[in-house]
């Protein structure tokens, strides 16, 4: 049995080129008409039959060396694969104070195309713009919320010629289609940059800002260190020339029941929805977790009863009139996006009913001990069900309330994306059961028809892939659930 050198994606386990038992079926021509996407034609599928063994192919089943898998990075503007990086972890021949071994991680930088454009370095890259990229020392502690050393490097590089750009970029994100802003290694804000990484404001900002984010082409950041919760901080608003716009207590974009260009401003318990282009209040309200949902027209927040203390939740328009009231109310749009929601769904006495934006019933259906309902991919509600037995069970319904799943089914369904760059839906979900005190998993298309059943483990996936094990059987399947490559894990003849 051959071992394949080297460490893919910096996890110190043993990798595989091959495996005992090893069949492949034949697969038909690959059409051209529609090329792949790069991160799809290029990704690499760990399938692990043991635990801790690991064995990769690429999409078809062929096996792949460790030391040939590369990982893309990402325009930060584009959203398209930038550059291609390959990582090695290399034994030092030290100990640590517990006495393990001691490894040094190395990137080196290729083009799209292959060529190495930087050999192996202590470093890492990171996705900027264009033909730029972020090189910085490699540091265990740039994830954490932790100091990076006094002596950590870090640059905005051209990655054609290696050339230095901008000294002490740590990262960029993207304040609109053509503007970014750079955070130094403190992660405060260093200014904003075009994607031809010209200098439009800062370089150094006028004064710290720390960890800025950027929200419809307006920066967010705290005037203070927020891991040391001044009481002096103060969250401010700026514009990309770096004026102060506003500033409060706290301020929020990230919260996902806004649609629109809105931010909230929130002091001292008091709430208001704030339009960015003017800063001008379109709502105010005064319990902080109150409210689920606002986009400058309809709303959702909770309500109490002053008389009985019973919570409910209530559709309303921006002057609070209320349109609908239930036990529960959701949008049925997905939180991560910025579109009003045309229409929302209900819950009230185990009846499911989805509603229009004047708060009229368009449909109803009934579920025995419905307790709530989600939205987590378009077109879909997934809904939660006490069965008599006490316990909590998962099923899915289309937009137009039909049952696709069950609940009987499964004790929790979920909704699977990639995450190459951001959230990409894939055509499927997952259903996860309890059998004799073991998780399994099915696999599920868009219609709620299962395509594999009682996987064990889901290693890896891509769009119209999954890397699955299942008893004696480990390997590649496709969208319909037939393999493309499997092995008997029982009959692997791991030579150590």
């Amino acid at each position: 049995m051959k071992r394949i050198g080297g460490i893919l994606a910096a996890a110190a386990i043993a990798l595989m080129s091959g495996c005992a038992g090893f069949s492949q079926t034949e697969q038909p021509p690959v059409s051209t008409a529609q090329p792949l996407p790069l991160a799809e034609a290029e990704r690499v599928y760990v399938i692990e039959p043991a635990p801790g063994r690991q064995w990769l192919t690429d999409r078809d089943g062929n096996p792949v060396e460790a030391e040939q898998t590369f990982s893309l990075i990402y325009d930060q503007l584009t959203h398209q694969p930038q550059y291609k990086v390959r990582m090695r972890r290399i034994l030092t021949g030290q100990v640590d104070d517990g006495g393990m071994p001691l490894y040094r991680s190395e990137s080196a930088l290729y083009s799209l195309a292959g060529e190495c454009l930087a050999d192996f370095d202590e470093v890492l890259y990171e996705g900027a713009m264009g033909r730029y990229v972020i090189r910085r020392d490699y540091a265990d502690e740039f994830d954490s919320m932790a100091e990076l050393p006094e002596d950590y490097t870090t640059a905005l590089i051209d990655g054609l010629t290696q050339q230095v750009v901008l000294q002490d970029v740590l990262q960029l994100k993207a304040l609109d289609e053509h503007r970014l802003i750079a955070l130094d290694p403190r992660r405060c804000l260093l200014g904003v940059v075009d994607d031809q990484a010209q200098i439009l404001a800062g370089f150094p900002a006028e004064q710290d800002y720390h960890e800025p984010e950027c929200s419809d082409g307006y920066i967010i950041a705290a005037t203070d260190d927020v891991r040391q919760n001044s009481p002096s901080r103060q969250d401010v608003v700026l514009d990309a020339q770096l004026n102060r716009l506003d500033g409060a207590e706290r301020i929020n974009s990230a919260f996902r029941g806004l649609r629109g260009a809105y931010y909230i401003r929130i002091q001292d318990q008091d709430c208001e929805i704030v339009r960015f282009a003017d800063q001008s209040e379109v709502y105010r309200y005064t319990d902080v977790s109150s409210l689920t949902y606002f986009d400058g027209q309809r709303l959702i927040r909770q309500r109490t009863d002053p008389e009985t203390g019973a919570v409910s939740m209530v559709l309303a328009d921006t002057e609070d009139h209320p349109l609908f009231q239930a036990d529960q109310i959701i949008s049925l749009v997905v939180e991560d996006q910025d579109q009003p929601a045309d229409g929302f769904a209900a819950v009230s006495d185990e009846v499911l009913m989805r509603i229009d934006r004047d708060g009229h019933v368009q449909q109803t259906t009934r579920i025995d001990g419905l307790n709530a309902v989600y939205c987590d991919r378009e077109g879909y509600l997934f809904y939660e069900v006490i069965s008599e037995a006490g316990q909590l069970k998962m099923g899915i319904l289309d937009e137009n309330l039909n049952l696709l799943v069950p609940a009987s089914d499964y004790d929790t369904v979920a909704a699977i994306s990639l995450m190459d760059y951001g959230s990409q839906a894939l055509d499927a979900f997952f259903g996860y059961i309890n059998e004799n005190g073991q998780e399994k998993i099915d696999i599920l298309n868009l219609n709620g028809e299962v395509i594999f059943a009682r996987a064990d483990r889901i290693t890896s996936r891509g769009q119209d892939r999954f890397a699955v094990v299942r008893g004696n059987q480990a390997g590649l399947i496709d969208q319909t659930g037939a393999w493309l490559v499997q092995c008997d894990p029982y009959a692997l003849n791991w030579d150590d």
